[in-house]
């Protein structure tokens, strides 16, 4: 989380700047912090971790899973002719005019509006019973292909045996809101086999947008680092690992523009190729896509095809993909400085001026120990 990471960052600038006093560093005096300082400080980050929940799930994932499907309708209307009998007839007037709805996707504050219209208030969080439940087997996947296997491909594993979970986490949140529980949603094992390719084309991407990036990080010793040693760096130093940085920045952003979304794309919209024919869509989205779902009974698969799914989902579609991914990390972003400035005003407020007998460490330690509890 980004918040968490910022977080991370600010405690031992806060540390550098509470021990510093006319030039010498000061032994810090031990401080017990007040119970409505503690009480202040937990309710922060209990705030704050439900808001990155909601722009981690909602924002992350819900609307964009949304905007990958949905197929925008066309309205087809007659043209209103005119009553004055004089008005003159042009010849290249069409009969009938074709207009293409905008989106429900097309912004935020819409597909927010569109879902708690359609399933009520909690309607943002749908498919978290689901979501939950996945998380949990693939961490027991993990768990046990772990022991015996490199992490990587037990992601990978892990991954590919958790495919019948997010096929039907997929269908819950493309679909109406329906009363059946969640593991009466879950797909039978022809049409898991269906989406069994295109999962492990996702989690080798995903793997390799993740490891590939970490492997040029640690390349640079980054994980020996902390960022007390970047204050400490000289500056023909820190513009050298700032620079290693930033490539290691450049090289995620790239393998995620390049595989890790349209991976994704696909085996989502491969995904909602197979809800159920009982099901209707949340949104307007076409079951054929344009023609390229084949039904089982005429001799076809019944499931879209991978470079199908990439190649029907238009660019306007690619456009708004992307901006709706800029726009949650520039919510990452804000809420992780929002975080920090807040966390800071709230120690120097519990503080108060006489910063040397604040140890920040203790501090810290007690309130992840409260938090823990």
């Amino acid at each position: 989380m980004v918040a968490s990471a910022f977080g991370t960052i600010a405690a031992p600038l806060l540390r550098r700047g509470f021990s510093a006093s006319d030039g010498k560093v000061a032994e810090p005096i031990d401080y017990q912090m007040p119970a409505w300082g503690v009480a202040l400080i937990v309710s922060t980050l209990l705030v704050f971790a439900a808001a990155d929940f909601m722009v981690q799930y909602t924002y992350s994932r819900i609307i964009p899973t949304l905007l990958m499907v949905e197929s925008p309708q066309a309205i087809l209307f007659e043209p209103i002719k005119s009553d004055d009998p004089d008005a003159k007839v042009d010849p290249q007037e069409v009969d009938l005019c074709l207009v293409k709805q905008a989106p429900i996707t097309s912004s935020f504050r819409s597909t927010v509006q569109h879902l708690r219209a359609k399933g009520g208030k909690l309607a943002i969080f749908r498919g978290l019973s689901m979501s939950i439940v996945s998380a949990i087997v693939f961490q027991w996947y993990i768990g046990f292909f772990s022991s015996f296997l490199p992490m990587m491909f037990a992601h990978f594993i892990a991954m590919v045996l958790s495919a019948p979970f997010y096929l039907a986490w997929t269908s819950i949140v493309i679909s109406n809101p329906s009363p059946l529980p969640w593991y009466k949603r879950m797909p039978n094992l022809a049409t898991v086999k269906k989406v069994m390719i295109p999962t492990a084309h996702f989690a080798l991407a995903k793997e390799l947008t993740i490891m590939l990036p970490l492997y040029l990080a640690r390349s640079y010793g980054f994980h020996e680092m902390n960022p007390e040693d970047c204050m400490n760096m000289g500056k023909n130093e820190f513009t050298m690992t700032f620079a290693k940085g930033l490539s290691v920045l450049i090289l995620a952003g790239a393998l995620a523009f390049s595989i890790y979304i349209p991976a994704n794309v696909i085996l989502t919209r491969v995904q909602a190729s197979l809800l159920p024919e009982t099901e209707e869509a949340i949104v307007p989205f076409d079951r054929t896509f344009g023609g390229k779902v084949v039904a089982e009974e005429v001799g076809g698969t019944g499931a879209l095809g991978m470079l199908d799914a990439w190649r029907t989902f238009d660019r306007s579609s690619r456009v708004r993909l992307l901006k709706a991914y800029a726009k949650v990390f520039a919510m990452e972003i804000a809420l992780g400085f929002a975080f920090t400035a807040l966390i800071i005003s709230e120690i120097f407020m519990i503080v108060g001026t006489d910063l040397s007998k604040f140890n920040l460490d203790s501090q810290f330690a007690a309130v992840r120990e409260l938090t823990r509890r």
